[in-house]
């Protein structure tokens, strides 16, 4: 049986996936899913010298979900266990390959 999720559905999933070059990272809370695109390097730049300015990793992550949520912002806005959840996971959305070092 497909998964169902309260906020979103399979269309809009594929629509943002199709959109996004296929390039999209999915975080389920709560029956909810929340949609991932990678970060533009600009992002990235953006949020480390936030996190040099204010040595706040709250601050780092707000800039990545900002930027990189594709849907339910208003559910992120408003559910601070939803924000605390997915900023949990900003190094994930951030890391698009996984590297192993070889000597």
């Amino acid at each position: 049986m497909e998964q169902q999720y309260k906020n979103i559905t399979k269309e809009e999933i594929a629509k943002l996936k199709e959109e996004n070059g296929g390039k999209v990272k999915e975080v389920e809370v709560d029956g909810n899913l929340f949609l991932f695109k990678q970060p533009s390097r600009a992002t990235v730049k953006a949020a480390n010298k936030t996190l040099v300015q204010t040595k706040s990793p709250d601050d780092y992550a707000n800039i990545i979900i900002a930027n990189c949520l594709l849907n339910s912002k208003d559910i992120v806005d408003n559910d601070d266990e939803t924000y605390f959840t997915l900023q949990s996971k900003v190094d994930w959305i951030v890391t698009s390959k996984v590297a192993e070092v070889k000597n």
